[in-house]
């Protein structure tokens, strides 16, 4: 029987440039969220992973709009802070438990310390509302820059996502309107790649890559042999 594997959709060019940087770059994904009852709007530096089967796999790079993949090694995943995401409806168990807690907390700055264990239990809170995803919902829409009209079922996605555990008050999390503004937007995503986080990996630890069919030439010169290729 099939298992899902791990796979980061993209496009060909993305693909290439995470493949010779051997790291992935975080993004800041804009999206709502409910758990709180009102409706809040936000973005994460993130890098995203869909655990999906293989007839999965051309309907979410649809959604994203990729003509590209990378599947990566599930072992490398969880030892590099890769973690599956929080699925709720706002009346579910684990949503009116963590509005209960939220409740007994107050904001505030990022942790000093890499060790979870040594975190403030308020932004122990604060990262825990950056794996958490709507079962169901509206997504942001690049073209019509907002969130759309139709709703999407974001549980189909299966998805694992990494955070960059920041030590110096860089962004990892803009507001609606700080993210709309392209050169802040630019700016804060710069800042963390400057500072390193990055999620790196090595050429093992890819299981393979898909590319569209007119492009396997121009990857053999780039790579040769080094990955697994799957021709889309």
């Amino acid at each position: 029987m099939e298992t899902p594997q791990l796979h980061h959709c993209t496009k060909y060019d993305s693909l290439c440039n995470i493949l010779e940087s051997g790291a992935f770059w975080p993004s800041y994904c804009l999206e709502q969220s409910n758990f709180m009852h009102e409706f809040t709007e936000g973005a994460y530096a993130v890098v995203c992973f869909a655990d999906l089967l293989s007839d999965e796999v051309k309907r979410h790079s649809t959604n994203f709009n990729s003509d590209s993949y990378i599947i990566m090694n599930k072992e490398w995943a969880l030892k590099n802070g890769v973690t599956p995401v929080i699925y709720y409806y706002p009346e579910t168990i684990s949503a009116v438990a963590i509005r209960n807690w939220t409740r007994y907390c107050v904001n505030e700055k990022m942790p000093t310390s890499k060790n979870i264990e040594e975190t403030p239990v308020t932004n122990t809170t604060n990262l825990m509302f950056a794996y958490m995803k709507q079962y169901e919902g509206v997504y942001f829409n690049n073209k019509k820059g907002d969130f759309s009209d139709d709703r999407r079922v974001f549980f189909l996605e299966r998805e694992w996502r990494w955070i960059p555990f920041v030590e110096n008050g860089e962004a990892y999390y803009l507001s609606k309107e700080l993210f709309l503004d392209e050169n802040i937007r630019k700016d804060k995503r710069n800042e963390l790649i400057n500072h390193d986080y990055t999620l790196k990996f090595s050429p093992e630890d890819v299981t393979k890559v898909g590319i569209p069919q007119i492009q396997v030439e121009d990857f053999r010169q780039k790579f040769g042999e080094k990955y697994k290729v799957f021709k889309l």
